[in-house]
């Protein structure tokens, strides 16, 4: 059985590096670092929608959704479901005018709207989230690759591994490469964990067994009872917020062939995340049915897979992993984007030439992968931290609605003095339990940001410019993202 399952792993594992170096000859043809970060901006409707569902549907969506359905129920699937309602957000308010704006990181839109100190700030932020995403998928492909193989993987072999894998699709292949492969991830995500529900379902003894074997409880097929109203508006809130202001999000609009690829491949991205959470939801209700007695509800996934016919294991393991790799390549091409255009370019070497910047970007993603795979070993305390500074989109989601369709709300100071408010209410939150009088910080952060808006509308009289935010040329040495369409074409 180990074997037949390595050897799916192990070939899945080549395909995708092989579909990466061929991206990749076939983009140096084009050369260039917009060809290497962005696809060129040629990416069609169906590329676009593989690019931001694989970055939607990482660990979480798949095995983190088992574990919650192995107490919950049911309304685990509300993670992806709060998933599609942001991506959907995206799709109807941001992505138009984004294309607008021809920019291609997040960063570059506070520049503009306010000044360099805050575009830093939103530079450092995301980069430092986007660390902390990748080296958490590196940890999670290395569970994955231990809990099913533990014949040839343990932990420390199995993140190292998944580093080098991610860190090779994003170098071998730049942005192109990250969504060719994510084409294969999502489809191998849903043939993987297609394959382990129905396997799953027919060794369990069918569905009306299983549910007769479930513990006692109401959660288990309510939509509602496990997880709970309120950590589900949580959810919701929280998606809708980061969504807007997300650089995986953004960079996928900007590589888009037009503002329709954009848009429409948006909108089939969000289709596409809530089946695969209801199975995976379904495989954890399986799980809590047959194997009650786990010391640990993240190992529902796993262990049920484990018990199945070996090809089955082996190609939902293949699918489990896919997840990490389209999440943690996205993180990878957004990270070097931002660091390189935003920061060095930017800020530091405004005059690098284009070949330059295109060593650069390949130098940060080799330098960020070894680093995300020793955090993932040695410092895992502190990428809880990091991922901590996700509370920074709540503001930054305001500003950019405001911006575009309530400018005269925005001052010289909203976008420092609401970052700064939630920075506060973030370290409060780490430091002191007590300061835990909600079960959401977006409960905190949420009315903090709009009275904090409010206050520097009524106080601060110093305007911010939007129309510069529609200007590309305020930017011409680091703007990679696709020309300003026409009217006609808008």
């Amino acid at each position: 059985m180990m074997n037949i399952s390595f050897a799916i792993i192990i070939v899945y594992m080549a395909l995708l590096i092989g579909i990466s170096l061929l991206s990749g000859r076939l983009s140096s043809a084009r050369g260039g670092s917009s060809s290497f970060l962005l696809a060129g901006n040629r990416l069609p409707t169906l590329l676009v929608a593989a690019m931001v569902a694989g970055t939607a549907i990482g660990g979480t969506g798949t095995i983190g959704i088992a574990e919650s359905a192995y107490t919950n129920g049911l309304s685990a699937v509300w993670y992806n479901i709060a998933w599609t309602i942001g991506i959907l957000a995206f799709a109807f308010l941001m992505c138009k005018k984004l294309r607008r704006t021809g920019v291609s990181t997040t960063s570059q839109i506070f520049i503009r709207l306010f000044n360099r100190f805050d575009g830093i700030v939103s530079s450092v932020i995301q980069v430092v989230v986007a660390f902390g995403i990748n080296a958490l998928q590196a940890i999670a492909g290395g569970a994955i690759l231990t809990a099913l193989l533990p014949q040839y993987f343990n932990m420390t072999n199995g993140v190292i591994i998944s580093a080098l894998v991610f860190t090779a699709i994003a170098l071998f292949g730049g942005y192109m490469g990250a969504t060719l492969t994510n084409v294969i991830n999502v489809v191998m995500i849903y043939l993987g964990v297609i394959a382990g529900f129905i396997a799953a379902l027919n060794n369990g003894g069918g569905w009306e067994h299983i549910t007769l074997s479930l513990p006692q409880g109401s959660q288990w097929f309510s939509l509602f009872e496990g997880v709970g109203p309120v950590i589900i508006v949580g959810w919701v809130v929280s998606m809708v917020i980061q969504s807007p202001p997300n650089q995986g999000l953004i960079q996928a609009t900007a590589a888009g062939r037009s503002e329709k690829a954009a848009r429409f491949g948006t909108i089939i991205a969000a289709v596409l995340i809530v089946p695969i959470g209801f199975l995976c939801a379904f495989i954890g209700i399986m799980a809590a049915a047959t194997l009650p007695e786990l010391e640990s509800a993240s190992l529902a996934f796993p262990m049920l897979m484990s018990n199945l016919n070996p090809w089955v294991a082996g190609f939902t393991l293949a699918g489990l992993w896919a997840a990490d790799v389209s999440t943690a390549t996205s993180c990878m091409m957004g990270l070097a984007t931002v660091a390189t255009k935003d920061i060095i370019v930017r800020q530091i070497r405004p005059d690098m030439d284009d070949r330059t910047q295109l060593l650069m970007s390949k130098a940060i993603i080799v330098i960020f992968g070894v680093l995300g795979a020793f955090a993932a070993l040695n410092i895992r305390s502190i990428l809880g931290f990091m991922m901590q500074l996700i509370v920074v989109y709540t503001p930054y989601c305001f500003i950019l609605l405001s911006a575009i369709y309530c400018p005269r709300l925005l001052r010289k100071s909203t976008c420092t003095a609401t970052v700064v408010v939630n920075l506060l209410i973030m370290v409060l939150w780490l430091l002191f339990p007590a300061v835990h009088i909600v079960p959401d910080m977006i409960y905190l952060c949420l009315p903090a940001t709009l009275a904090t808006m409010g206050l520097c509308t009524a106080f601060d009289k110093r305007a911010v410019d939007v129309d510069k935010l529609f200007c590309p040329e305020e930017l011409p040495e680091v703007r990679t993202a696709a020309p300003v369409p026409a009217p006609e074409e808008i």
